[in-house]
């Protein structure tokens, strides 16, 4: 038993297993560094303990409440997941101008020299956040600067395609700074657990057939059945050869085992299988996932309506049959619920 600098009843235990403590460092609370120092009750080897507050039914209370209170800002089932594409036949192999309009590409600032490009992906769940991996966001010599969404064709503000005979152009682009950015006060960067983010953009999301937020799965929702055809989109890499995608790709998976995951790949063995969804790219997709993919999302279409089941973590390889392995999104709908704001 110890106690905490504000005189609550704790245990002295590892750093990385104190939920509260890792919750005020990710959310960048004031004070928190040096909260951190004065809690530190001990060492095991090089390893620090910290004094850590038991977790009181106030607390699991306010958590509950505030989850009940923030279900309201994720989106309607009348109109996440929905999109225009859906209305009318096109090549299935490729995406069509309207098609995941949820998509956000996040722009970098190196460190190192200033330039600017974009790395990862992210999906819109609400007119003021989006979801990406944590990896995508957490401290590195690159600097997460901006969101876009609405994008098409990687080299234009607006697109026009030709559909059925008829041309449709979409509206510009838009940009959006960043506001701040929530990691999983779990997440672990080296094993990429918990690998799961927020960003809360500067500004109101205005939605449109080109830019409008995906569903989330609810607690009860069936997970999809192994075997089944899933759906990854961005615009990383083409090949080895450092070519990225002009256009927003389409790609297809099948959902496998965690346990055929695990003979395929065998660093999953380590890792939680529960918070984890594997998939492997089918042999007739047109396209791959490859540097440049993470943080984008896994989707599944129910009765045309798309939901997010898994997040981009990290791959065995680039090409036709390559493991990829997701965070698993409902996993963290609680997490989620609690860390949006209004």
């Amino acid at each position: 038993p110890c106690t905490t600098p504000d005189n609550a009843p704790g245990e002295c235990i590892l750093l990385r297993e104190c939920h509260s403590l890792r919750e005020m460092i990710a959310k960048k609370v004031d004070g928190a560094t040096e909260f951190v120092r004065q809690s530190v009750c001990g060492y095991v080897d090089v390893n620090s303990l910290v004094c850590c507050a038991f977790p009181t039914n106030k607390s699991t209370s306010n958590k509950e409440n505030k989850r009940t209170n923030n279900k309201h800002l994720l989106p309607s089932r009348k109109y996440c997941g929905l999109q225009h594409s859906d209305d009318y036949s096109h090549d299935t192999k490729s995406s069509a101008i309207t098609e995941f309009p949820w998509l956000a590409r996040l722009l970098y600032r190196s460190g190192l020299n200033s330039k600017t490009t974009y790395r990862c992906q992210g999906s819109l769940i609400n007119n003021k956040y989006v979801l990406t991996a944590g990896h995508c966001v957490a401290p590195w010599i690159y600097v997460l600067i901006e969101v876009r969404l609405g994008e098409f064709h990687a080299a234009n503000d607006t697109d026009c395609v030709l559909e059925n005979g008829i041309q449709e152009c979409s509206d510009p682009v838009i940009d959006y700074t960043v506001n701040k950015t929530i990691i999983h006060p779990d997440f672990n960067v080296e094993m990429r657990e918990n690998n799961i983010a927020l960003i809360r953009l500067n500004g109101e999301v205005q939605y449109s057939d080109y830019i409008r937020p995906i569903c989330l799965p609810l607690p009860d929702t069936k997970f999809p059945n192994i075997g089944d055809t899933m759906t990854m989109s961005g615009w990383g890499l083409i090949n080895h050869n450092d070519t990225t995608a002009t256009i927003k790709k389409k790609i297809l998976m099948e959902l496998i085992s965690n346990e055929d995951c695990k003979e395929r790949y065998q660093v999953m063995r380590v890792f939680n299988a529960d918070n984890y969804l594997c998939t492997m790219i089918l042999e007739n997709s047109a396209e791959h996932s490859c540097v440049g993919d993470s943080g984008g999302p896994i989707m599944v279409s129910h009765r045309l309506q798309w939901r997010q089941e898994g997040i981009a973590s990290f791959r065995t390889d680039c090409g036709p049959q390559s493991i990829n392995v997701h965070t698993r999104v409902q996993k963290y709908l609680e997490w989620i619920e609690e860390s949006i704001e209004p």
